[in-house]
């Protein structure tokens, strides 16, 4: 991470003198997750409820999520673009009982994104790299779906909540640009987001909401702070260094989106 910084500074004080232009952007692509410590979490589970008569199908990791974003470059023309971009990612498991229902998880990230994309910006064909960080804000809510599609965060069950947690993690990423008409550049581009961030937080459930309903029911058998990474439905509590789903997630995406250069 250090290193990263590092050249990301000197690529900043190279760039100081060049001619520049801004450059707006949208993509919206998809994104593939990789999350051991859930996926320890849904192995668990899914080894607890398989006996249960009405189980039909087991827990996944995360699904192919979505991923909508927006961002403005500053582009130095002849070596360096810098980007800050705000990003918003879903992803969803699922498993299903009988009678329709099932218990749902989803994950939503917020990000706020600094890109230092190495080759700047023209207004020709070209292959970019880049890196960067990430300031992320990441919600697990997971919830259990009635047939008649009530949804419960409530102490109905005691995997319901909001689970949270904020870290900060390294990029790696590439584009492909090719001029649609002067100054308008459709875009393809990959990201990889690093496994290790700031901290391997766990995932707390801190959210007003289900704050207000740990104390509604006093701590009792549905209450859980924490995401387990091996799930025992007679545990009460988790306990003290005790493994929980946390921040150890990568990350690879795909976008296509459009690049504006408005140049000074």
């Amino acid at each position: 991470m250090r290193h990263l910084i590092f050249l990301l500074i000197i690529g900043s004080s190279i760039t100081a003198n060049s001619q520049f232009g801004i450059a707006p952007t949208v993509s919206y692509g998809v994104s593939f997750k990789s999350h051991e410590s859930f996926n320890n979490f849904a192995n668990s589970y899914n080894s607890v409820i398989q006996d249960i008569p009405a189980y039909k199908e087991d827990l996944n990791s995360w699904g192919a999520g979505r991923n909508f974003e927006v961002g403005l470059g500053v582009a130095m023309f002849g070596f360096l673009m810098h980007e800050l971009n705000y990003s918003r990612i879903t992803h969803n498991s699922n498993v299903d009982f009988q009678y329709d229902h099932r218990r749902k998880f989803k994950m939503t990230q917020n990000e706020f994104n600094y890109l230092a994309t190495f080759g700047g910006f023209s207004e020709g064909a070209q292959l970019t790299f880049g890196a960067g960080i990430s300031l992320i804000s990441s919600k697990i809510r997971s919830s259990y779906v009635f047939s008649d599609g009530y949804e419960s965060l409530g102490e109905d069950g005691r995997l319901n909540g909001i689970y949270t947690l904020t870290t900060v993690k390294p990029i790696l990423g590439a584009r492909f640009s090719y001029p649609l008409k002067k100054g308008i550049s459709i875009t393809a581009r990959a990201d990889w987001l690093m496994p290790f961030g700031t901290d391997s937080k766990k995932y707390g459930a801190i959210s007003s909401f289900t704050d207000l309903n740990r104390s509604k029911v006093n701590g009792s058998y549905f209450s859980y702070e924490q995401l387990p990474q091996e799930y025992n439905p007679s545990q009460t509590s988790i306990q003290q260094n005790e493994p929980t789903v946390n921040g150890d997630w990568q990350e690879f995406r795909l976008r296509i989106g459009i690049i504006f250069l408005l140049v000074e």
